[in-house]
């Protein structure tokens, strides 16, 4: 299901960028990665887990294309070659990152301290969300100080 999603919001993703803006749809992405997150964490039967993986292909595809795009822009063309080589590195060991060294130790944590296997793992996926909170709030935060920062210098 999120392969089908990603492959389906991969079609309208740029046009999502291009409606939303660039930085409200990388923020709106978050959200629908963060809502999915949730929903694998709180639900247990197939139907929401069904939808929970939507969310996830939906939210991959648009900050992806939101990430793409940003990259595009912020780096300059005689240094793109490079420097998207360092941001596709970046970009995807972001994902395995935080599960290789923050998820999966607090699973093996939750195991060792009694809870039981099934409950460690929902619990990864609360963790999961708390991250890419800190990271929506952070991302929030400098689209706000852009814009205010953008409006200040269009007044002068």
């Amino acid at each position: 299901i999120q392969s089908i999603a990603i492959i389906c919001f991969g079609w309208f993703a740029g046009w999502i960028c291009y409606r939303l803006g660039r930085e409200i749809a990388l923020l709106a992405g978050v959200v629908a990665a963060i809502a999915a997150l949730l929903i694998l964490w709180l639900k247990v039967d197939l139907a929401w887990i069904t939808t929970a993986n939507f969310l996830r292909g939906v939210g991959d595809a648009i900050i992806m294309a939101a990430a793409y795009e940003m990259a595009s822009v912020y780096i300059p063309p005689e240094k793109r070659a490079r420097w998207f080589a360092w941001f596709n590195t970046t970009f995807f060991l972001s994902w395995g990152l935080p599960g290789t060294l923050l998820v999966g130790p607090l699973v093996d944590f939750l195991i060792a301290a009694g809870h039981s296997e099934p409950w460690s793992y929902r619990a990864s996926f609360a963790a999961a969300a708390t991250l890419a909170c800190a990271g929506l709030m952070v991302q929030t935060g400098l689209f706000l100080y852009r814009r205010r920062a953008a409006s200040v210098d269009s007044a002068a």
